[in-house]
């Protein structure tokens, strides 16, 4: 997907994957991009970057076993304008199945 404007004069762009890999297991990626003009007249623009990815299994139809990688670098030109995060770790995540008539 791409994304612009509205009233200011932002960029985005983002594309998601979800590809399962056998039976039980799949695996999802994300990767974002967005530059966000100030709203101060002569202030720096800000630039972000997102990426993520899952690898999981699903243990039972309402539970599922996950290693996941989340990354997000931000930078805006002055000084201490670097903002880098990392997580990676494993999760359990459980969804109640709900049904709408």
């Amino acid at each position: 997907s791409y994304g612009g404007g509205g009233t200011l004069s932002n960029l985005e762009f983002s594309a998601n994957v979800h590809v399962p890999i056998a039976r039980r297991f799949y695996t999802d990626a994300t990767l974002s991009w967005r530059r966000n003009e100030p709203l101060v007249a002569g202030d720096q623009a800000l630039t972000s970057l997102w990426a993520g990815g899952t690898v999981g299994y699903a243990l039972q139809p309402w539970m599922r076993l996950e290693a996941f990688y989340g990354g997000t670098h931000q930078r805006i030109d002055r000084p201490g304008g670097r903002l880098d995060r990392t997580r990676i770790g494993f999760q359990v995540t459980t969804v109640k199945p709900v049904r709408i008539r």
